[in-house]
């Protein structure tokens, strides 16, 4: 998965002049601890594959929207294989927080490091939504990992698959 979301990166650079600035220095990306939790803002459906190859090192997990494990041909069935925490959007509380909760202590116990978006669905103009501090501290409860922080900017402008296809070749 890893390798492939390096290869998509790099079909966007080509083909829509994407700019993938990753500015984690290798003494940084090595001092990593070997199991943590990523809170990252949410602006794409790039994020997921920045933050594979971000994070190539280390084998991530996310939490995400319960439509992607069906609707997506190849994300549906990495995320259900990999066994990501897919959740209701407008689903009850409680058992989102069951889902996450076994996704939790699935993560802690394999040595994953789960992924979460605390502001919960994509951000459509480039600005933060607002944080939603239940789930980050849901996962911690279960899953007690030291946070590394994940930004991303301008990912907003390809919000979207038909983004991604509507943009004009560079």
């Amino acid at each position: 998965t890893t390798g492939r979301a390096h290869i998509i990166i790099n079909i966007a650079k080509l083909s829509l002049g994407l700019r993938h600035r990753d500015e984690t220095t290798a003494a940084t990306r090595a001092g990593l601890p070997a199991q943590f939790l990523v809170v990252a803002n949410h602006q794409s459906f790039l994020d997921i594959v920045m933050a594979y190859d971000s994070f190539r090192d280390h084998q991530v997990r996310f939490v995400a929207k319960k439509s992607l494990g069906k609707n997506f041909p190849g994300v549906a069935q990495t995320l259900r294989y990999q066994k990501h925490a897919l959740i209701e959007q407008s689903g009850s509380a409680r058992g989102n927080f069951a889902i996450m909760t076994n996704f939790a202590r699935r993560c802690y116990a394999k040595g994953y490091c789960p992924v979460i978006f605390p502001e919960g669905t994509r951000a459509r103009t480039g600005e933060l939504g607002a944080f939603q501090p239940a789930g980050v501290r849901m996962m911690l409860d279960h899953c007690p990992l030291p946070i590394v922080v994940f930004a991303m900017d301008g990912a907003w402008k390809m919000a979207t698959i038909k983004d991604y296809f509507n943009k004009e070749p560079k």
